[in-house]
């Protein structure tokens, strides 16, 4: 098949500091080309030494403008960037028409990959990612705007890709679609045991120390603060040391001073508790050194208000590092009770227990080996691309 899919033209998607979704993509089309498929991305032109082939998969990059005016918060300017790439995408008009499939991962893209796919008669497949259809707690703008045009999406396509049974419920009640479940997957090639972790051991002196890890932007939706409060319980009970270590941006992808502010929040907490020398902000670390920390760490966590699903957690547990999470969109429809715990949102007591019951079971490595295990039956790339395959297979 001649398979062509959309980015969001936000991140590239061959950079290391990519998000779930730019990752999910390269994954997804790497995997369907390893299978004998034509693969094209579309993509943002980020940099003039953009790659134009990823691992087999034809990059096509579309020079579009990005306005930096700060208004809203920065959150206009996201809007705005979106649209400019969107509308930009009229450029792929004759790689889409050659096509079998168009899939898109973006509303605003979508949108417009929609209109193109359909003017040139192609079945169009729509993959929704989006966190805020698992939750009721959204803005104006989450309930008018993409609730109205993401729901539509996924009603129209001719086959729509939830990345969670969560994110499905949210489509079906309040976007009256009914995408498919198809998860993440994870890279178990590259996430395992084995990884050499004494550079990042020595980098952050974790010898002789449980090591707690988060991965994510430092962002209020991922609940950093609340892993703050949690900290200093699990501090005063664990018998031994233990260090948390917090991978990931400062900012967030809309900016603004909402998402400047929260860091700051966060350092404060530490010192008020008295926790700050027991935290690292790693910051973005590269692919291997990511690799190392996942499996260097003793416990994986994700303390997030809402999530779609949380790709970090199939990373956490290829790793054979067992895993915490709150139990809000599809975290506990990944987190069992064989490899690891799941609490409520907003609750420290119950994380730091949660952490404390974990860092102790896995003392003889035994919910580490089922962790890993798990991830290979499940979430492994093969498995889930075969499935999306066996979609196009349905639309053609």
């Amino acid at each position: 098949m001649n398979i062509v899919h959309i980015t969001a033209g936000l991140v590239p998607i061959h950079g290391e500091f990519g998000g779930g979704v730019e990752r999910h993509i390269r994954a997804v089309t790497t995997g369907l080309a390893a299978r004998d498929h034509n693969v094209t991305v579309v993509d943002r032109r980020h940099d003039v030494d953009d790659p134009l082939s990823i691992d087999g998969v034809d990059v096509l990059r579309l020079a579009a403008p990005r306005v930096q005016t700060g208004l809203l918060d920065g959150w206009l300017d996201h809007v705005l960037n979106e649209c400019l790439y969107s509308a930009g995408l009229r450029r792929a008009q004759e790689r889409i028409a050659e096509a079998d499939v168009v899939h898109a991962h973006n509303m605003y893209a979508g949108l417009a990959a929609r209109r193109l796919a359909r003017k040139a008669r192609v079945p169009f497949v729509y993959t929704c990612h989006n966190g805020m259809w698992c939750t009721d707690d959204v803005n104006t703008y989450e309930q008018q705007v993409v609730r109205r045009f993401e729901g539509s999406l996924m009603r129209d396509a001719d086959a729509s890709i939830a990345v969670s049974e969560a994110v499905a419920d949210g489509a079906r009640t309040y976007g009256d679609a009914d995408p498919t479940v198809i998860p993440n997957g994870v890279d178990t090639e590259i996430y395992g045991p084995d990884a050499d972790t004494r550079s990042v051991e020595d980098t952050y002196e974790l010898d002789g120390r449980k090591t707690v890890l988060f991965v994510g932007r430092l962002a209020r939706a991922k609940g950093v603060d609340v892993l703050v409060k949690a900290a200093r319980d699990v501090l005063d009970s664990s018998n031994d040391p233990v260090r948390f270590v917090l991978v990931g941006p400062d900012k967030h992808m809309f900016g603004g001073s909402a998402a400047e502010s929260y860091p700051t929040e966060i350092r404060r907490l530490l010192d008020e508790l008295g926790v700050r020398d027991d935290f690292v902000f790693a910051g973005q670390v590269s692919d291997e050194e990511l690799v190392s920390l996942y499996t260097a760490a003793d416990a994986f966590v994700l303390p997030s208000r809402y999530e779609a699903q949380g790709m970090v957690l199939l990373e956490a547990l290829a790793s054979g590092t067992p895993v915490v999470g709150t139990d809000v969109g599809g975290i506990s429809e990944v987190v069992t009770s064989d490899v690891g715990r799941v609490v409520p949102p907003e609750a420290p007591v119950q994380l730091a227990e949660a952490l404390l019951a974990v860092l102790d079971a896995d003392r003889n490595g035994a919910m580490s080996v089922t962790a890993r295990d798990y991830a290979e039956r499940t979430y492994a790339w093969p498995r889930i691309v075969s499935r999306i395959e066996s979609v196009y297979e349905g639309v053609r």
